[in-house]
């Protein structure tokens, strides 16, 4: 005889598979989530479709999970670390897609909205990025600049100097001022907090740039000899990374070293080729067959980037054909460039004038 028959004669409740019409006890699989709102009956992400909703309502779990992997695995992976503090609405998959939707962009996982709210609930999720979360956790510490008030993240202060997370909170911790953890060094003992070159930097085209791009000159260093950087090149937070270069700024020091001593022991301004100049020099050498079907189109999206992303190249060094190609596709950078020696042109001939009268008077 079956177990459950026997188990049934001998209790005499009825056992089996199904649910007993005398005493409903429906199986979990009966349980149906809501069509609207889940088990839960709470509102549902307001980004989900009709269709993404019946089958994330009907689905087999195991395409459920296949179809929102990185949802599934951040929905794991924060249900077994936040344990008690995980609320039930969001405790099963299909509740937690339905109330906090699908992931908006990769890469994003689960965050809490108020970093102090310990508990992971409805309306207390959300999907962040890494740069978001960084910004959120209780440990991001904020730097007020004394002159301009401007305040700054932890994480942004890293991004903006190069350097790691760790590095700005040991600042901190060897009493480093707000001022001097912005500036990105420290200042001379007894000095007044100056005004930061580093925070609140005003573009150019707001400000004198006649005192902000000035020419200055760096001893030897690293086997370069005295460099003579024009006026136009660097404001004055990219003189201080060359003139006193931390280990972070060694890079950008070294590279700036690097351009000046071509433009002025070498063999002048370095710029990189056009595509249209890449072709023709192959082709002039028999190499031609390094180019694998490369064809001048007239895009120059490659030499583009590399002009406007490189800070070290001389504009007044350009080559017609140069400009030409970068007043077509990056116009903006142009004017932008162009201004500033306009500029740096009219503020020196007025300089020039005030000496003359100065000279005149005496």
């Amino acid at each position: 005889m079956p177990k459950a028959a026997l188990f049934s004669q001998l209790t005499g409740m009825n056992v089996g598979l199904g649910s007993n019409p005398e005493n409903p006890c429906p199986s979990a699989k009966k349980i149906p989530h809501a069509k609207h709102g889940g088990q839960y009956g709470l509102p549902l992400h307001p980004l989900l479709t009709d269709d993404e909703i019946n089958f994330i309502l009907s689905a087999p779990m195991m395409e459920l999970r296949s179809r929102y992997n990185p949802e599934a695995n951040s929905h794991r992976n924060r249900k077994n670390k936040a344990k008690a503090n995980f609320s039930p609405e969001l405790s099963d998959l299909r509740d937690f897609l339905l109330y906090v939707g699908p992931m908006p962009q990769p890469g994003m996982t689960l965050d809490r909205i108020n970093n102090d709210d310990p508990q992971y609930a409805w309306n207390k999720v959300r999907w962040a990025t890494k740069k978001v979360q960084n910004n959120n956790k209780s440990d991001t510490g904020t730097y007020t600049c004394s002159t301009t008030g401007n305040t700054v993240t932890t994480s942004e202060l890293a991004q903006r100097q190069g350097v790691g997370l760790d590095t700005i909170r040991k600042r901190r911790k060897r009493n480093w001022t707000d001022d001097e953890i912005i500036a990105g060094y420290r200042f001379s003992p007894g000095s007044v907090a100056p005004k930061p070159k580093f925070q609140g930097y005003t573009p150019a085209s707001q400000k004198n740039v006649q005192a902000d791009f000035v020419a200055f000159s760096v001893g030897p260093l690293w086997g370069y000899a005295r460099l003579d950087f024009p006026a136009g090149l660097y404001n004055a937070h990219q003189r201080h990374r060359i003139c006193h270069p931390t280990m972070s700024d060694y890079r950008f020091s070294n590279e700036a070293r690097s351009h000046q001593w071509y433009r002025q022991y070498g063999d002048g301004e370095y710029i990189p080729g056009t595509k249209k100049e890449l072709i023709q020099c192959l082709s002039e050498d028999g190499d031609g067959f390094i180019l694998a079907g490369l064809v001048d189109d007239g895009v120059e999206r490659h030499f583009v980037k590399l002009i406007t992303r490189n800070p070290h190249l001389y504009f007044p060094n350009f080559l017609e054909h140069h400009l030409e190609v970068l007043r077509d596709q990056a116009p903006e950078w142009i004017e932008n460039m162009e201004q500033r020696f306009r500029t740096l042109a009219v503020q020196d001939e007025a300089t020039a004038k005030d000496i003359g009268s100065l000279k005149h008077q005496l």
